[in-house]
C-alpha cells in the first residue's frame, strides 16, 4: 500500500511538472504571436503613413520619415526599414518590387520590414538555447492610380433661352430630327452625369475594354443605352434626353454613320474608369459631332428674327466636323514611350458662313437728289484646329491642402479666319468665296455710278505658350480658360483681317464705263467700319455661342476637369 502510494505521489509531481510546462509554454507561444501581431501593427502603420505621404507629396525622404515616426509611436521595435518601390503581380500574387516601376507613379508601393527582440521564454529564461528571439515582419502598401475624366473646350454652366435655341438648331441639323427644348430642359441635362460602369450594363458587355472594342453601332442605338441608364436612375434628365434624341436621322439626306464608342472616348485605365462620371449634355453635342464626322451640315440659322436683327437678306452657316472631340478619362504622367496618357481634345472644325446684307444707307447728296447704297455680299470663313489638354498630376488630399486637386497642361485652339478666301486647303470642294462691298450712286433714284469692291484676307490667332491650370475639387470644376472667350476673340480677328486684307476696286459709270482708279487705300476706312460692324454683330449673336457650344474656344482652350478619383491606400501584404 505504501509502495502504491509513493508511486502515485511520483506520478502526481511529474504531472505537476507537465502541466506546469505545459502551461509556461502556452504561456510563451502566446506571448510570441502577441509580440509578432504587435510588431505587425507598428509595419503596417509605418508603411500606411508612408504611402500616404509618398501619394501626396511624392518625396521618398520624407515618406520613409513618416513610415519611421509612425512606427515609433505604435510600439516598441528595434530595426525599422522602409522602402521605395512598385507592386508586383505574378500568377495572382501582388509582392513589392525595388525601383521604378512602369504604371504611373512609377513608384507606387511601400515596403516596412520591422525586428524586434523578445525573450524565448519568460519562464524557462537561459535554460533554453540562446537567450531572445528576433521577431521579423513586412508590411506593404500600395497606392492606386488616380484618374480624373477632362475635357477641354468651352463647358457651359447654365444656358439661357437664347443659347438654348441655337442648340435646338445645332442639334436638329446634326442629328437629322427636330429638337425643341426649352432652357430648363438643357439644365437638366447639363446638371446631370452618368457613369461608364452603367453604359457597359445597357451594352450588355463585362468590362470596359469590351465595351469599347464593340462593332460600330446606330447612334440611335448609343443613346438608347443612355436613355435607359437616365430612366433606371429615375433622373429628372430622362424626359429631355428622350425628347432630344427622337427620329433621329430622319431629315438626313446622308445618313449618320454608325460610332464607336472609342471615338467618343479615349480611355487609359479600363477599370479605374468604371465609375467616372460623364456629362450628359457633353455627351449628347460630342456623339452628334462624332456620327456627323466629314458631313457639311446646313445649320438652317435663317429665321426671320434674327436676319431682321442682324440687317442681313439672307444668312447660311455650314458646318463641318473635320475631326470630332474626344474626352479623356485616365491617370496622369506619361507612359514608358513618353506619350501623355490621358489627353482631351476639342473637335476640328470648320464654318463657312455666307451672308447678304440689306443695302445700308450710307448718306444723301444735293438735297436728296443723290442716294449713296451699299450692298454687301460676302462668304467668312472660319477652320477651328483641334485643342489638346493633357493631365500632368492628380494630387491627394493633404492637412494644408484638403481638397483633391488635379493639373492640366492645355494647348490652346489654333483659329484661321478668312474673308472672301479660305486660310487653309478646303476639306472638301466648296463654290467660288465671294466678299464684295458695292457702293450704289443714285441720281433720283436711277443708278448712275457703282464702286465694287473685292476683298481677300485671311488671318491667324491663338497662343503658343501652353497655360499649366490647376483645380481644386469638388468636381466637376468651373472651367479655366486661357485666353479671351470666343467673342472677344472673333471680334479681335475680324478687326486685324480687314486691315490686312487685299482690296481690289472697280468703278463703273452709267452700268458700262469702267474708270482705271485706285480707291483701295481710299475706301479702307469705309469698308473696315462697314465689315466689322456687320459681321461683329453676327460673330457676337451667332458665330461666338455657336462655337460655344460646339466646345470650340478660338484662339484658346478652355479646360473642365468632370470628375477626379483619387486611388486609395491599401496594404496588400
Amino acid at each position: 500500500m505504501n509502495r502504491q502510494r509513493g508511486a502515485i505521489s511520483i506520478i502526481a509531481a511529474a504531472s505537476m511538472v507537465v502541466a506546469v510546462l505545459a502551461v509556461a509554454l502556452a504561456l510563451d507561444i502566446g506571448r510570441i504571436i502577441y509580440e509578432r501581431q504587435r510588431l505587425q501593427g507598428v509595419a503596417d502603420a509605418a508603411a500606411l503613413a508612408g504611402a500616404q505621404v509618398l501619394a501626396t507629396e511624392g518625396d521618398h525622404n520624407a515618406a520613409k520619415a513618416a513610415a519611421r515616426d509612425a512606427g515609433a509611436k505604435n510600439g516598441d521595435f528595434d530595426t525599422l526599414d522602409p522602402q521605395i518601390g512598385h507592386l508586383t503581380r505574378a500568377g495572382g500574387l501582388r509582392d513589392f518590387g525595388t525601383g521604378p516601376g512602369d504604371g504611373s507613379p512609377e513608384y507606387d508601393a511601400v515596403q516596412v520590414i520591422a525586428t524586434h527582440k523578445v525573450p524565448r521564454s519568460l519562464v524557462a529564461g537561459g535554460l533554453l538555447s540562446g537567450d531572445d528571439a528576433v521577431l521579423t515582419t513586412r508590411a506593404v502598401t500600395h497606392l492606386e492610380e488616380s484618374i480624373a475624366a477632362i475635357t477641354v473646350g468651352s463647358y457651359l454652366l447654365e444656358l439661357d433661352s437664347e443659347r438654348s435655341k441655337l442648340l435646338n438648331s445645332l442639334l436638329s441639323a446634326l442629328l437629322g430630327t427636330t429638337v425643341d427644348l426649352d432652357a430648363v430642359s438643357y439644365n437638366n441635362l447639363l446638371g446631370t452625369g452618368i457613369k461608364l460602369a452603367d453604359i457597359m450594363v445597357q451594352a450588355g458587355v463585362g468590362t470596359i475594354d469590351e465595351l469599347l472594342s464593340l462593332e460600330a453601332k446606330p447612334v440611335s442605338e448609343v443613346f438608347d443605352w443612355m436613355l435607359k441608364v437616365l430612366e433606371d436612375e429615375g433622373s429628372i434628365a430622362a424626359i429631355a434626353f428622350r425628347d432630344a434624341t427622337r427620329d433621329i436621322g430622319a431629315n438626313l439626306t446622308v445618313p449618320l454613320d454608325p460610332l464607336k464608342l472609342s471615338d467618343l472616348l479615349a480611355v487609359s485605365n479600363m477599370q479605374s474608369a468604371l465609375d467616372a462620371q460623364l456629362n450628359v449634355l457633353d455627351l449628347l453635342v460630342t456623339t452628334a459631332q462624332v456620327a456627323n464626322k466629314g458631313n457639311a451640315v446646313d445649320l438652317g440659322l435663317a429665321t426671320p428674327g434674327l436676319l431682321a436683327d442682324l440687317g442681313l437678306a439672307s444668312l447660311s452657316v455650314k458646318l463641318l466636323v473635320v475631326e470630332p472631340p474626344q474626352i479623356a478619362i485616365g491617370p496622369p504622367g506619361k507612359d514608358e514611350n513618353g506619350e501623355w496618357r490621358t489627353v482631351a481634345k476639342t473637335g476640328q472644325l470648320r464654318l463657312h458662313v455666307s451672308l447678304r446684307a440689306l443695302d445700308i444707307d450710307l448718306g444723301q447728296l444735293l438735297l436728296g437728289l443723290v442716294v449713296l447704297k451699299a450692298p454687301i455680299s460676302l462668304d467668312l470663313v472660319v477652320e477651328a484646329a483641334s485643342a489638346e489638354a493633357r493631365l500632368t498630376a492628380i494630387h491627394r488630399p493633404s492637412p494644408s491642402v484638403p481638397a483633391t486637386r488635379v493639373d492640366v497642361e492645355a494647348d490652346p485652339q489654333l483659329a484661321f479666319i478668312g474673308i472672301g478666301k479660305e486660310c487653309k486647303p478646303a476639306v472638301v470642294p466648296s463654290p467660288l468665296l465671294d466678299a464684295t462691298v458695292k457702293v450704289n450712286l443714285l441720281l433720283v433714284e436711277v443708278p448712275v455710278a457703282d464702286v465694287t469692291a473685292n476683298l481677300g484676307a485671311c488671318s491667324s490667332f491663338g497662343i503658343l505658350q501652353p497655360p499649366d491650370l490647376e483645380f481644386s475639387g469638388p468636381f466637376p470644376s468651373d472651367p479655366q480658360a486661357a485666353v479671351t472667350p470666343t467673342g472677344e476673340a472673333l471680334l479681335t480677328g475680324l478687326d486685324s483681317l480687314v486691315q490686312s486684307a487685299t482690296i481690289q476696286v472697280k468703278v463703273t459709270l452709267l452700268g458700262a464705263l469702267e474708270l482705271p482708279l485706285d480707291l483701295g487705300t481710299a475706301l479702307r476706312p469705309l469698308l473696315q467700319g462697314l465689315l466689322v460692324g456687320l459681321i461683329g454683330n453676327l460673330a457676337d449673336s451667332v458665330l461666338g455661342p455657336l462655337l460655344d457650344l460646339l466646345g470650340v474656344q478660338l484662339g484658346g482652350a478652355d479646360v473642365t476637369v468632370l470628375d477626379a478619383s483619387v486611388g486609395q491606400v491599401r496594404l496588400v501584404r
